[in-house]
């Protein structure tokens, strides 16, 4: 009983990781999503369990990729992007 609460004893399969985190994305309520994962898995999952996991997933999307950061870029900010690009390359060819 004592011994569920260790980080060890609560880690969770990659399979409700990537559950946990698509819910998360979604803006779930934390604490249904608890209940709904303790449940599924038989384990003890904190809130901050939950966080955590969801902030490693964000933190992973794109991690170290200039193409990932450069498609998102143009997405949000679109033909300004697009102008920025052509302009480092220009200078990068300076």
């Amino acid at each position: 009983m004592l011994h569920q609460h260790l980080p060890q004893q609560r880690a969770l399969p990659e399979q409700l990781k990537a559950k946990v985190s698509s819910l998360m994305h979604t803006r779930a309520n934390k604490k249904l999503l608890q209940g709904q994962i303790s449940s599924e898995s038989g384990k003890v999952v904190l809130l901050k369990d939950l966080s955590n996991i969801h902030q490693k997933q964000k933190l992973n999307i794109g991690a170290n990729s200039l193409e990932g950061t450069v498609k998102q870029l143009k997405a949000t900010y679109g033909e300004f992007m697009a102008m920025m690009m052509h302009g480092v390359k220009l200078f990068a060819k300076l």
